[in-house]
């Protein structure tokens, strides 16, 4: 089989966390976009990651960063993904 999915937050996205703050906010979450310098990444991803820590689903969320596949990328529960890794981690307050 040819290519593999990219798994993005908004695949999470059904009647198990319909109220999740990143509902409808891509690319904000995704771990790529297109033309987007480093800078601009690195903020935007840590927007995702605040948005994350205020999200009133991030409980569940965080219970299905186990079960996430190895081609999931972006932000997840406060988690920034790349390359099928953890690269930080928020705590929640």
């Amino acid at each position: 089989m040819s290519g593999s999915k990219v798994w993005a937050p908004a695949d999470l996205l059904g009647p198990d966390l319909p109220c999740a703050s990143c509902a409808g906010q891509a690319p904000m979450f995704d771990d790529v976009v297109a033309g987007e310098s480093l800078e601009g990444r690195e903020a935007r991803l840590a927007c995702a990651v605040r948005v994350c820590g205020r999200c009133p689903v991030f409980a569940e969320c965080r219970a299905l960063l186990a079960e996430l596949p190895a081609a999931a990328t972006g932000v997840w529960a406060g988690v920034v993904i790349e390359d099928g890794r953890a690269r930080r981690r928020m705590s929640r307050a």
